[in-house]
């Protein structure tokens, strides 16, 4: 059926992968921050061979580059929730504790 649509596999494929990875980045902590990455550099490699490769756009890795920013932005608010949180806490809590 790809072959029908003239749509690569391969691309597609590999912009599938890059939007699971997207998706994963959101999804796993800690992880995920580094994960972000890896789908960026897929999601624009996917996208460097779709426009090399064929003539129908592909609007899978741009989903893919979207996913993979979020979930880098996300860990970073939540990295700083966390240091602020803890920041106060111990503070405020410090001669109680010791």
């Amino acid at each position: 059926m790809l072959k029908r649509l003239n749509i690569d596999s391969d691309t597609n494929e590999n912009a599938l992968v890059a939007v699971l990875v997207g998706v994963l980045s959101i999804l796993l902590p800690i992880i995920g921050f580094f994960l972000g990455f890896i789908g960026i550099f897929l999601a624009l490699y996917t996208k460097k061979l779709i426009r090399q490769t064929s003539r129908s756009k592909s609007s899978l890795p741009t989903i893919a580059l979207l996913l993979s920013i979020t979930g880098i932005v996300l860990h970073i608010i939540i990295g700083i929730l966390i240091y602020w949180f803890l920041s106060k806490f111990l503070t405020e809590w410090a001669p109680f504790l010791f």
